[in-house]
C-alpha cells in the first residue's frame, strides 16, 4: 500500500524543501527517519498571520552615563581548560563557537572582548587562570571558595588557619600582575562567608591586613540569599558581616530574596554610618538537573532583570556569572545549547558601556525559546533585535512543525536599524496537538533566516525544560548540508554530505547530547595502522560527595595484546604514558564527578588491568568479557564505584593542524544501543569563522510502542482543562521497584544501602552521612527498601513532573512516632507523610499562582507491620489522595508551574542538595514507587 503524502509535498513546486517521516521496525528498534534536509524554508508566497499569540515588546536594559559600574565576567571551577580544545566530555565546556583548540589562552582572548576584568572561583587552580588573564591583559580578581564544605577540603579548622590561607592567596595577587583594583586598592572576594562568624571574620581580615601593611585591601563577602534570611536575626547578622567586610556580593537567581537582602544591607550601612560597596550576580536562571534545582530563565528575561535592577540602583559592580555554563547553565558562554545569545549581548554592553559604537553582524537577531515545553502551555520565544548599521526595516517570526507545514506566523514587526529590543512571543500550544517538534525561521525584510534550533512539543514528562538559543547571522545555509540515518546490516548508517565556502573546524554527530563521532577523529584514527580494531573504553565514577572517599579514584591502566592510542580524562587531561598504560591521578575539587576515556587498538582477546594504589585493589578484564556483560563494576569505597563500558565516545577528539575542508562526503556505522527508549541523533557542524549548523535531531526507538491513550492537559491561554491523544513512544511511567537493574541499591559492609541507582542514574544516600541509608531487605521475590528512622535516599531529582501526575507508593510503617514521619518528599512540590494516629497526609504545592500549599489527610488508616498501598493523582480539576483504595479528594482546577524545584527524596524532608539538615524520618519500609507524568482521561473519569 502506497503511503500518503505529507502536506508539505502538495506544495511540492513551490517549495525548495521536502520532508518525510518514516517509522521502520528493524532489529528490535524503530527509527524515525527525516529523508532530506536541504533549503532554507517553504513559505507559501503571501505573508498573512497564521495563529495567534500575545506579542510584548520591551527596550533592553540601558546603564547609567552618570555612574561608572564594574563588570566583571565569572571564571573558575576546573582549572586548565584542555577540555575546550579535546571536548573531551560534553557535560563540561562542549561544542564552543569558537576554536579553543589552544585552552586558556583563547579563554581570555574571548573574555576579553566582553569585560576587562575577570574574577576567579579559585579551586586549587588560581595562579595558572590568574597567569592566564594577566598574560591577555585582563585585570583578574580571586574569588576565595570559603563555604563550610571548601573549609574543610582546605584543611581550614581555625580563624588562624582562614588567614593564613587568605594571605597565600593574595600573595598571587601581589606576584602576577594584573590583579583588580578599586580606587588603587585590590579586591578580594570571599564567597560564602557561613563558616565563621562575623566576629571572626573581622579577627581574620585584620590579621590578613597586618600581613600586608604596603597594601590597601577591600574585603567583598557573599552570603548566599536564602541562608541570610533564615537566620534567626538576619538583620543583625546582616550588619555583623558588613561591620567585618568592604562590601557584599548578592549571589542568586531568586531575585525576590536579593532584593530582600539588599534592603537588609542598606539598614545595616545606616546602622553602622558608613556606605559599604555592593556587588550585584547577574544569573541566568539556574538548573542543575542532577539535583533538580530550576529557576526558569524565562528566555534572557531573567538575565535582563538583574541587568535592570544592577542599573536602576547604580551598583558598584556586576558580575556576569558565567563559570558553569554547561553544568548549571548559566548560558554566556557560546556553547552548542545557548548558541551564543547572551555572549553577543554581552559584547553589545560592552561597547555601550564604555561609549564604543557598536554594529551587530545583520540581520541583527537573536532567538531564544524553551528545549522543550508541556502541551497546552504558553510557548515564549524571544526574538532579540540588536543595533546594525545595515538598512532594516521589519521582520516576522514563523514557526513549522517536524513535517515542514508552518503552525505560525506573526503579523510584521517594525524593526529600526538602531532598534535594541525584546519582542516576546507567547504563543498557545493547545491547537498543536499532532506536532512533536517545532522549528523556527526570521523573516527580515523578506530575507529568511533559519534557526538550527527548535523545541519539541512533549505530550509526557518535561526532560529539559531549559532555553536554547541562536545567533541567526551565524548560521551556515541548509541547503548547503544533508543528513540521512538508515538501518544497514544490524548498525545504524549515518550519510554525511556537506559543500560549503568555508573551511570546516567541527563535523560531529551527538547521540542524546553526547558525542558519538568526530570527522577529525576519525581521521586522526585514520593515520595509523590499525592492528586489531579502535575501541573506546569508559571508565565512570559514581560516588556520594564524601570528600574523604574522593582520593581514591586516581589510577593506573595497563594493556596485554593491545596498545593504548589516547586518553583523557574529565578535565581534558592527557593520560597514556606508554602504548601500554595510562595513569590519572583525581582532583579533590570534581567531587562525585569523574571519568576517564581511552582508545584502544584492542580485539575481544585483549586484556586490560586497572589498579587503584589508594585502595590497594586492582582487578582485570577482558574486552570479550566486558562486551558480554555490556558493563562491569566495581566497588572504589565503601560508598562508591566504577562502571566500565565500551562507549562510542570518539577519545581521539583533539585539534588536528589545519582545517577539515570545505566539501565533505562520509558514511558512518554507528553502534545501536539499547537501554535508553528514545535516542536522538544530530549533526554539529562548526566553520573556521565561527559559523554553525545543527540538524533536526533523527530519532530512533530501542522498540515500537503501539497505540494512543487520553490524557489531560491544562490550556494556559485559556485557563481550562482539554484531553488530547498522547502516542505510545511517549513514555509515561517511572517504576522504582529495588530489584535489579535499573533500579536498585548498593549494599557496604554492614548491609545497608550506600547508594541508589534509581532509574538509570547514580543517586545519593546519606549525602554527607554515609551512614544515613536505607538497607535493602527481601519482600516476596524482590527487594524493598528499609529505613531505619534515621535516614533517607534521593531519587532520581526529574521524577516529579510537570503537568497531571500520579504517584503510588508501597508502605510498611513500624510505628507511629510523635510527629509527622516523611514517606516522599519533593522539595516545592508534594510531600506525602504519615500521621501519629496512622492517618496519611499530602501536601502539595507546585501549580500556578497557588499561593499556600493545599494539605490533604485521610480517612483512613494504616495498620502497623503491614504494607498499604497510596496513591496520590492530579488531573488539573481535583487532587485526590487513596489509601488502600478509599478516596479523599479536594477540588484543585490549575495549571502548573514552572519556577519549581524537583529534588526528590525517600524517607525524610531534606532540605538542599548538598545539606545535611533532614528530619521528619520514616521507620518502616518503602517499596514500588511509581511516579506517571500525565493522568489518562478513563482513569479521571472513573
Amino acid at each position: 500500500m502506497r503511503r500518503p503524502l505529507p502536506r508539505l509535498l502538495q506544495q511540492a513546486k513551490a517549495c525548495l524543501e521536502i520532508g518525510k517521516c518514516y517509522k521502520m521496525r528493524i532489529a528490535g528498534w524503530t527509527l524515525c527517519m527525516a529523508l532530506s534536509i536541504s533549503a532554507a524554508a517553504c513559505s507559501p508566497n503571501h505573508t498573512s498571520p497564521i495563529g495567534n499569540a500575545v506579542i510584548h515588546r520591551e527596550v533592553l536594559p540601558e546603564p547609567p552615563a552618570d555612574k561608572k559600574i564594574a563588570w566583571l565576567v565569572h571564571r573558575g571551577g576546573w582549572g586548565d581548560s584542555p577540555a575546550y580544545g579535546t571536548r573531551i566530555d560534553t557535560y563540561h565546556y562542549d561544542g564552543f563557537q569558537q576554536d579553543y583548540s589552544s585552552g586558556l589562552d583563547a579563554e581570555y582572548g574571548a573574555l576579553k572582548a566582553l569585560c576587562n576584568a575577570t574574577f576567579i572561583q579559585d579551586f586549587g587552580n588560581a595562579r595558572k587562570l590568574a597567569t592566564a588573564a594577566s598574560d591577555k591583559g585582563m585585570e583578574y580578581a580571586i574569588m576565595n571558595t570559603l563555604s563550610p564544605l571548601a573549609l574543610s577540603s582546605h584543611g581550614i579548622k581555625t580563624p588562624d588557619d582562614c588567614a593564613q590561607y587568605l594571605v597565600k592567596q593574595i600573595s598571587v595577587s601581589k606576584e602576577i600582575p594584573g590583579a583588580y583594583r578599586m580606587d588603587g586598592k585590590i579586591v578580594v572576594f570571599v564567597f560564602d562567608v557561613g563558616g565563621f562568624t562575623p566576629s571572626e571574620w573581622k579577627t581574620i581580615l585584620q590579621k590578613t591586613r597586618a600581613a600586608f601593611p604596603h597594601e590597601e585591601l577591600l574585603f567583598i563577602g557573599e552570603r548566599s540569599v536564602v541562608a541570610m534570611l533564615a537566620r534567626p536575626d538576619p538583620q543583625a547578622y546582616m550588619t555583623g558581616v558588613l561591620d567585618a567586610f568592604d562590601g557584599i556580593m548578592f549571589w542568586s537567581s531568586l531575585t525576590d530574596k536579593k532584593l530582600q537582602n539588599l534592603e537588609l544591607a542598606r539598614q545595616a550601612m545606616k546602622t553602622l554610618g558608613e556606605q559599604k560597596l555592593v556587588f550585584w550576580v547577574a544569573s541566568s536562571g539556574y538548573w542543575r538537573p542532577e539535583k533538580g534545582m530550576f529557576v526558569d530563565p524565562r528566555g534572557t528575561g531573567i538575565w535582563r532583570d538583574q541587568l535592570k535592577l544592577c542599573f536602576q540602583n547604580q551598583f558598584d559592580g556586576l558580575m556576569i556569572e558565567s563559570w558553569n555554563d554547561l553544568e548549571e547553565n548559566t548560558q554566556v558562554v557560546p556553547t552548542r545549547n545557548a548558541g551564543g545569545v547572551v555572549f553577543e549581548l554581552l559584547k553589545y554592553y560592552s561597547a555601550i558601556s564604555n561609549q564604543h559604537e557598536y554594529g551587530a553582524p545583520a540581520p541583527g537577531v537573536l532567538l531564544t525559546h524553551p528545549q522543550e515545553i508541556l502541551l497546552g502551555d504558553l510557548l515564549d520565544v524571544e526574538v532579540i533585535a540588536l543595533p546594525v548599521q545595515t538598512p532594516r526595516k521589519t521582520f516576522r517570526l514563523e514557526l513549522d512543525d517536524e513535517q515542514g507545514a508552518t503552525v505560525y506566523r506573526s503579523p510584521e514587526q517594525p524593526l529600526p536599524p538602531d532598534a535594541a529590543e525584546v519582542f516576546t512571543f507567547s504563543i498557545p500550544t493547545r491547537s498543536l496537538v499532532e506536532s512533536g517538534r517545532l522549528s523556527y525561521r526570521v523573516v527580515v525584510d523578506g530575507k529568511s533566516f533559519p534557526s538550527d534550533s527548535w523545541t519539541t512539543l512533549r505530550k509526557s514528562k518535561l526532560e529539559s525544560p531549559w532555553t536554547q538559543g541562536a545567533v541567526l547571522s551565524a548560521s551556515i545555509p541548509p541547503e548547503e548540508i544533508s543528513f540521512h540515518i538508515q538501518p544497514e546490516g544490524g548498525q545504524l548508517k549515518a550519510d554525511i554530505h556537506i559543500e560549503h565556502d568555508a573551511p570546516l573546524s567541527h563535523v560531529d554527530i551527538y547521540r542524546n547530547g553526547r558525542p558519538v563521532w568526530s570527522l577529525d577523529a576519525e581521521r586522526l584514527n585514520q593515520q595509523r595502522q590499525w592492528q586489531r580494531q579502535p575501541v573506546a573504553i569508559e571508565l565512570d565514577f559514581q560516588m556520594p560527595s564524601v570528600s574523604e572517599e574522593t582520593l581514591n579514584r586516581g589510577g593506573i591502566l595497563t594493556v596485554d595484546g593491545g596498545v593504548l592510542v589516547r586518553g583523557f580524562d574529565k578535565m581534558g587531561r592527557s593520560l597514556v604514558t606508554a602504548p601500554d598504560r595510562a595513569e590519572w591521578n583525581d582532583p579533590p575539587t570534581l567531587g562525585h564527578q569523574f571519568n576517564v576515556k581511552l582508545l584502544a587498538d584492542a580485539d575481544d582477546a585483549t586484556r586490560f588491568t586497572v589498579n587503584l594504589p589508594a585502595l590497594k585493589q586492582s582487578f582485570t578484564f577482558t574486552l570479550g568479557e566486558l562486551r558480554q556483560c555490556k558493563r562491569i563494576e566495581e566497588k572504589t569505597s565503601a560508598h562508591g564505584r566504577v562502571w566500565i563500558q565500551e562507549t562510542d565516545h570518539p577519545v581521539a577528539w583533539q585539534a588536528e593542524e589545519g582545517s577539515l575542508g570545505t566539501k565533505v562526503d562520509a558514511a558512518v556505522f554507528l553502534r545501536p544501543v539499547g537501554e535508553r527508549f528514545e535516542n536522538e541523533y544530530v549533526l554539529w557542524v562548526m566553520d573556521v569563522n565561527g559559523k554553525t549548523f545543527r540538524s533536526q535531531p533523527v530519532t530512533v526507538f530501542s522498540e515500537e510502542r503501539k497505540g494512543r491513550t487520553a490524557q489531560w492537559f491544562w490550556d494556559e491561554s485559556a485557563g481550562e482543562r482539554f484531553y488530547a491523544p498522547v502516542p505510545g513512544n511517549e513514555q509515561m511511567e517511572e517504576v522504582w521497584s529495588f530489584d535489579g537493574f535499573p533500579s536498585r541499591v548498593y549494599a557496604d559492609e554492614k548491609g545497608s544501602g550506600a547508594l541508589a541507582l534509581l532509574g538509570g542514574g547514580m543517586y545519593r544516600a546519606g549525602h554527607f552521612e554515609p551512614d544515613a541509608v536505607p538497607a535493602a531487605v527481601d519482600r516476596d521475590k524482590g527487594r524493598a527498601l528499609h529505613f531505619d528512622g534515621n535516614d533517607y535516599v534521593q531519587i532520581d531529582a526529574g521524577v516529579f513532573p510537570q503537568g497531571a501526575f500520579e504517584i503510588s507508593l508501597d508502605v510498611f510503617p513500624e510505628n507511629f512516632a510523635s510527629e509527622r514521619q516523611t514517606l516522599f518528599f519533593s522539595r516545592l512540590n508534594l510531600t506525602l507523610f504519615l500521621m501519629p494516629d496512622g492517618r496519611i497526609g499530602v501536601r502539595f504545592k507546585g501549580l500556578k499562582d497557588m499561593g499556600e500549599p493545599l494539605e490533604l489527610l485521610s480517612a483512613e488508616k494504616i495498620p502497623l507491620d503491614q504494607w498499604s498501598q497510596i496513591k496520590v493523582c492530579y488531573d488539573y480539576r481535583a487532587l485526590t489522595l487513596a489509601v488502600n483504595g478509599a478516596e479523599t479528594l479536594a477540588p484543585l482546577a490549575k495549571g502548573p508551574a514552572r519556577d519549581v524545584s524537583a529534588e526528590s527524596y525517600l524517607g525524610a524532608e531534606v532540605e538542599g542538595a548538598e545539606s545535611t539538615d533532614a528530619r521528619k524520618f520514616f521507620t518502616g519500609k518503602l517499596d514500588n514507587l511509581k511516579v506517571r507524568a500525565g493522568v489518562s482521561v478513563k482513569d479521571s473519569m472513573e
